[in-house]
């Protein structure tokens, strides 16, 4: 079964560029829980380019993000989303550039949580685009879009947790910490 579109108990690690969202995420995904990977970087991949075509490529990362969460069979765990749908809104704001509609039509708190990964040293590895190889103008732009990505979701009812940088074991457990808390209903770890 399906999981139906209002469904807000999965859980979204998310932050800046290089802060290890997809490390996470493929460390949860080891221990079974249900992953979605994150669309950006899809396509990215495929070709597509936020410089090149920034409105094809939030509208077509938006509609992936939400075809693949629709697409989550119904568990009662949650999964875990490298990226969600309002992190849109903050790269659209660290862009300025104005809010397409179609964001304004999920609203409430979508997710169970929030879990604001901080960034990690920078590493170059092809696949970030921020900074085009200028490391001042990377971690700038780390520092910009971080407090844009807890305002996205905060303002959308979504609690946050701050996940520091620890080392990669510790950061995992810190992880599963901060959702065993969500599913109990407390925010102990909200920072």
């Amino acid at each position: 079964m399906r999981r139906n579109s209002l469904y807000t108990g999965d859980i979204v690690l998310t932050g800046p560029p290089n802060s290890g969202k997809t490390t996470l995420l493929k460390a949860v995904k080891e221990l079974g829980f249900l992953t979605v990977p994150e669309t950006a970087g899809e396509l990215l991949q495929e070709g597509l380019l936020p410089w090149e075509e920034p409105e094809r490529f939030d509208l077509e990362r938006w509609q992936r993000q939400l075809r693949y969460e629709s697409a989550l069979p119904s568990h009662p765990r949650p999964a875990f989303l490298d990226r969600g749908l309002f992190d849109t809104v903050a790269y659209r704001r660290a862009y300025n550039q104005e809010l397409p509609d179609y964001v304004h039509f999920i609203g409430g708190p979508r997710y169970r949580l929030m879990l604001l990964c901080a960034p990690c040293p920078w590493v170059e590895d092809g696949v970030r685009y921020e900074g085009n190889g200028d490391l001042e103008k990377a971690l700038a732009f780390q520092a910009l879009i971080t407090p844009l990505l807890e305002q996205a979701y905060r303002e959308r009812g979504v609690p946050v947790i701050k996940v520091p940088l620890l080392p990669h074991a510790q950061r995992v457990e810190y992880v599963l910490e901060a959702a065993r808390q969500a599913i109990k209903g407390t925010t102990e770890l909200v920072s």
